[in-house]
Formats: structure tokens, sequence, C-alpha cells
């Protein structure tokens, strides 16, 4: 049997007038409607979150700006930027914010000379490696042989190690740390 344009569903079925098309239509019509209504209503919603979110944000930075006040902080506590202390671990309990002050306190008692560098990779930093050297101070050079500060400028993370002697108390005594200030 074969079939010309009569019950092929796009007039309708055989007998029906065309009502299945309609029928189709009406409800093709309705369903792009109410699926033009959820897009509208998550659309907003998503506004709405959205708002709220960047206030809810904006409200914190002010609250953290507000209870946090610059800082002078001293590297490695009590014992100072010296071989000997677990720099890394001490910063793991610090908490720092954009604007504190790192004071790097040398032990001027003994003869040994300690230079400050600012590590510019996380290879560099993880293998206390100095060849891309990026000195920020030594005890010999900064006219002092006490101490030296730095100040976490932005939110970014800052890897310091002490590069003497090639590099030899970062490896020997893991005379290293990074630090990550917050807002």
């Amino acid at each position: 049997m074969v079939r010309t344009g009569v019950g092929s569903g796009t007039h309708g079925q055989a007998g029906d007038g065309g009502q299945t098309h309609t029928i189709r239509s009406q409800a093709h019509r309705t369903i792009t409607l109410k699926a033009h209504q959820i897009i509208t209503l998550l659309s907003q919603a998503h506004r709405t979150i959205t708002l709220r979110s960047q206030a809810h944000r904006t409200i914190t930075i002010m609250k953290r700006s507000q209870a946090h006040q610059n800082i002078t902080i001293r590297v490695g506590g009590s014992r100072g930027w010296n071989y000997g202390v677990d720099l890394e671990e001490w910063a793991s309990k610090t908490t720092f914010h954009v604007g504190d002050v790192l004071v790097f306190e040398y032990n001027n008692m003994t003869n040994r000379r300690h230079d400050v560098y600012l590590q510019t990779n996380l290879w560099s930093y993880r293998t206390c490696n100095f060849e891309s050297r990026n000195k920020i101070a030594s005890s010999e050079e900064n006219g002092s042989k006490e101490s030296f500060k730095f100040t976490l400028a932005m939110s970014q993370p800052y890897s310091f190690a002490c590069g003497e002697d090639n590099g030899y108390y970062c490896r020997t005594y893991n005379m290293k740390f990074s630090v990550l200030p917050g807002a």
C-alpha cells in the first residue's frame, strides 16, 4: 500500500481532518512557552544568586580588611632566619595577609652568612636551585648583619630560600618556606 501525502504525519492522520497536526502544533507551542519561562526563571535566579554572591564577597572582604591590620611577622618565630628551624612547618602554622611585613632576622652572633632568595618557580624552590639568581637580601650586603624586611604586596605565592653556599642550607637544613597571603 502506498500513501500519497495523507497520513504522513505532516498534515494529520487520514480521516482526522488535520486535528493531529493542530494538537501537535499546540503542544509544541506550549512546550516551547514553558521552556522559555523556565529559562527566564533560571536566568533571573542566577542573576539573584550572582548578585547575592558578589555582595557576600564584598562584605566578607570588607570584614577581613577591617579585622586585619598589617602586622610585622618575624620569619621562623623566636629562632629567626637560621638553619635548624623548620621554616615550612612554621609557615604552615602562621597566617599571612597582603600588606604584612616579613622580617628575616639573622643570628649575627655566628659568623655564618645568610641570604634571602625569592624563588621564581616551584622547581627551583623544591630543588633548592639558585641558577636563576633572584637574591633580595644578604647578611653581608644590606648594610646590617641583623635583619631584612619584605612586604607581601599581593595575594600571590611567595617562596623564599637561603641560597648561601649554592643552596647548602636550603638543601641540608630545609631553610626555605612558601606563603600565600590572603586578602
